[in-house]
């Protein structure tokens, strides 16, 4: 969701890369897996020591888990006469230029173990009901798709912590305009004072978080789209700030119009963290697996969470803006 940062990168790295070396660099836009950082290549095939999807940085499982579609999910057995099992969706909430963020389904835990509850009358197998410290995530289709409002600044929420517990729907999101300074105060440096102007904000988010037995399983797909223009000595540079838009991971595009660079960037909101477990306190959400940190507060049947750490994801991967999840 950090749409600004692409057009330091395309005039920063693809100028310099693209165009002098002729490496177009690991990314979306030429790679299916993950990209390894060390040597900015992309893996031939994922592993638990490389795990990934789409292009993004590769991230190392943690004892216990599987890659899994280019996600990390902890291994569960299958089978067996009691209950157990679980499965789901963690994470953050994350998203291009900031604010909720992106597309991933739940999937069924796989139950059972002999060790499981229930005995002989316990369900197991796939899709079986989440016994003690499992989780099983809700199928069907994901909540209506909520507009993302872009104001000067958004309200942050007081934090009061709480411990949520079964399924809270997306209900809105917000993303402060003054969340994207940072971004044009960089390419400005680059291009000229002055020189970015964001013309408009367009964004939506559909999704749930189902809290069970001290595991979360979060789904957010949707998108952010930013339009600016930029004026001075980038403008020369405009095709290049194009090429960037898709080698991290974008869809857009850049034209020159007259005396400016009038760019249009797309990114995909994709979260889908398998089975993932957290801690609470008196004001926050930690989960364990990744090590995401969220300033949260339950009151009653709505959540509002805002992300302070993105984790493992790094800071490419942080969530700008807050969102509001709210029991149906």
């Amino acid at each position: 969701m950090r749409a600004l940062v692409l057009w330091l990168v395309a005039v920063v790295v693809a100028v310099v890369v693209v165009a002098c070396s002729g490496k177009q660099p690991c990314g979306a836009a030429n790679c299916g897996t993950c990209c390894d950082s060390a040597t900015d290549t992309c893996v031939s095939a994922v592993s638990t020591s490389a795990c990934g999807a789409a292009g993004n940085t590769c991230r190392a499982c943690s004892t216990g888990e599987i890659c899994s579609s280019g996600a990390c999910v902890r291994a569960s057995s299958g089978g067996g006469s009691g209950t157990g099992g679980s499965s789901g969706t963690g994470g953050g909430t994350s998203g291009t230029g900031g604010g909720s963020t992106a597309t991933g389904g739940g999937s069924s835990g796989t139950g059972g173990g002999a060790s499981g509850t229930g005995g002989g009358s316990g369900t197991g197998g796939s899709g079986g009901a989440g016994g003690s410290g499992g989780i099983t995530c809700p199928g069907g289709a994901l909540p209506a798709m909520v507009p993302i409002d872009f104001p000067a600044t958004c309200t942050i929420p007081t934090p009061c912590g709480g411990n949520p517990s079964g399924k809270y729907d997306y209900t809105a999101a917000c993303i402060g305009q003054d969340e994207f300074q940072s971004f044009i105060t960089q390419v400005e440096s680059v291009c000229m004072a002055g020189s970015v102007t964001v013309t408009g904000f367009d964004g939506g988010v559909q999704g749930f978080a189902f809290f069970q037995n001290g595991q979360v399983c979060r789904t957010a797909q949707g998108n952010v789209t930013v339009y600016a223009s930029i004026t001075g000595q980038c403008v020369q540079f405009c095709s290049f700030v194009g090429m960037g838009i898709a080698q991290q991971g974008y869809v857009g595009s850049c034209a020159v119009n007259g005396t400016s660079c009038d760019c249009v960037a797309t990114r995909v909101i994709n979260i889908s963290n398998m089975m993932s477990p957290y801690t609470t306190d008196s004001t926050s959400l930690t989960l364990t697996s990744t090590g995401a940190h969220y300033e949260t507060c339950l009151t009653g049947n709505v959540l509002t969470t805002r992300q302070l750490d993105a984790g493992t994801a790094g800071a490419m991967g942080r969530e700008l803006g807050t969102a509001t999840l709210t029991k149906p």
